[in-house]
C-alpha cells in the first residue's frame, strides 16, 4: 500500500509540476537537436586479416630435422602482430604520412603537440584480437575515403614492420652462418696441412690398401726367407754342393733377411702412423660434411632473404564506409530528454517534499 501511495504521489507530483518538466524536456530536446547538428560525421573503416605463421618465412631445413610447416601463426604470433599494430613506429608512420598535425588542426610547434597526435590518433584508431583469433584494425575520420586509405597504410605497414623482423633475424642468422663457416674453412685447412704433414711423415696414402699390402709384403718375404734358410742348412749337410751355390744362397738369405726387417720396419712405422692418420681422416672428413650442411643452410636463409614469404592473410579489405558511424542523433536526444525528464521530476519532489520549510529560518539559525 506505501509504494502505491509512494507512486501515486510521484504521479501527482509530476501532473503538478508537468508544465515546468515538459519545458525543461524541450529545451533539452532542442538544445540537443542543435548541439549534434554541430558535431562532425565520423565514418569508421576497417580491415580483417589472419596472421600467418612466421614458419613460411624461415629457410627449408637441412638434414634429419624436417618439419611440417605451420600456415597459420599462433598465439603468441598474433600478439607479437598485435604489438607491432601499436607500437610507436607505427604510430609516427600514420602521423607523418597523412599529415595528422594539420588534419587534427594541432599546432606542431606546441610542446605537446605530438603528445597530443598521438593521443588524437589512439582515439580513433582501434586494432583487436576478434573472437575468431584474427585481427582488426578500424579507423574512424571525418574524411571516409581517406579513413579507407589509413587503415590500408596501416595494415601495409604492419605488413613491412613484420617482414622487417623476420629479415633482421635471418640475415643475423646469414652473417653468424657466414662467420662460422669462414671459422670452419680455417680449422679444415689446418687438420689438412696437419694430414698431408702426417702422411708424408708416415708415408700412409690409404689405410685399408696400404695395410693390406704390406701385411702381403711382410708375410711373403718371411715366407721366402724361411724357405731359403732351410734351403741353406739342407745344401750345408750335402758334401757334393758347390760353395758357390751355398755363397748363393746365403747371400738370398742375407737380402731376404734385409727385407724382412724393412717390411717389419715399414709395419712398425705404419702401424704408429695409423691411429693418427686415422683420427685425423676422420675429423677432417666430418668437418667436411657440416661445412656442407652449413653451406646449404646458408643458401637456403640467403634464399629465404631474397623470398617475399605471406605475412598476413587478408580476410576483408578496408573500403569506403558509406554510412556514419557517430554520432548517433536520435540517441544522443531520446537520453538528453530522459535525463532531462528524470533531473526535472527529482527537483520537482524535492521542492515538494521542502516546501513547508522555512528556509530563512533555517539558515538564521545556524
Amino acid at each position: 500500500m506505501d509504494n502505491r501511495e509512494n507512486l501515486l504521489g510521484i504521479v501527482e507530483t509530476f501532473f503538478r509540476w508537468k508544465k515546468p518538466i515538459l519545458t525543461l524536456c524541450a529545451l533539452a530536446a532542442i538544445g540537443t537537436v542543435i548541439i549534434s547538428l554541430l558535431l562532425p560525421n565520423y565514418y569508421k573503416s576497417y580491415t580483417t586479416y589472419y596472421v600467418a605463421s612466421p614458419d613460411q618465412a624461415m629457410p627449408e631445413p637441412v638434414g634429419n630435422r624436417l618439419k611440417e610447416k605451420l600456415l597459420y601463426g599462433q598465439d603468441a604470433d598474433t600478439d607479437r602482430n598485435l604489438s607491432i599494430a601499436q607500437s610507436s613506429e607505427l604510430i609516427d608512420f600514420m602521423v607523418d604520412s597523412f599529415n595528422l598535425f594539420e588534419h587534427y588542426e594541432i599546432n606542431p610547434d606546441n610542446e605537446k603537440a605530438a603528445s597530443k597526435v598521438r593521443k588524437r590518433f589512439l582515439k580513433l584508431y582501434n586494432v583487436e584480437r576478434t573472437k575468431f583469433d584474427a585481427v582488426e584494425i578500424s579507423i574512424e575520420d571525418t574524411d571516409k575515403e581517406k579513413a579507407a586509405a589509413m587503415v590500408i597504410a596501416a595494415r601495409n605497414k604492419i605488413e613491412t614492420i613484420s617482414k622487417n623482423i623476420i629479415k633482421q633475424s635471418l640475415d643475423k642468422n646469414a652473417r653468424s652462418s657466414t662467420a662460422n663457416i669462414k671459422a670452419k674453412e680455417r680449422e679444415l685447412q689446418i687438420l689438412g696441412d696437419s694430414l698431408r704433414i702426417l702422411r708424408d711423415k708416415y708415408g700412409i696414402y690409404n689405410t685399408e690398401s696400404q695395410t693390406e699390402f704390406l701385411s702381403a709384403q711382410l708375410s711373403s718375404a718371411e715366407s721366402q726367407l724361411a724357405r731359403n734358410r732351410a734351403k741353406l742348412a739342407s745344401l750345408k749337410s750335402m758334401s757334393n754342393v758347390s760353395r758357390d751355390t751355398i755363397s748363393f744362397i746365403v747371400a738370398n738369405v742375407a737380402g731376404l733377411e734385409k727385407e724382412v726387417e724393412q717390411h717389419q720396419q715399414n709395419m712398425q712405422k705404419l702401424s704408429e702412423g695409423l691411429p693418427k692418420v686415422i683420427a685425423l681422416s676422420r675429423a677432417y672428413d666430418q668437418g667436411v660434411k657440416q661445412l656442407s650442411l652449413d653451406s646449404e643452410r646458408l643458401k637456403q636463409t640467403q634464399s629465404a632473404l631474397e623470398a617475399d614469404p605471406p605475412i598476413l592473410f587478408l580476410v576483408e579489405e578496408a573500403s569506403v564506409p558509406l554510412e556514419k558511424s557517430r554520432p548517433k542523433r536520435s540517441i544522443i536526444c531520446i537520453a538528453a530528454v530522459m535525463i532531462a525528464f528524470l533531473l526535472g521530476l527529482l527537483a520537482a519532489i524535492l521542492l515538494d517534499m521542502y516546501k513547508d520549510i522555512d528556509w530563512k529560518k533555517v539558515v538564521n539559525a545556524s
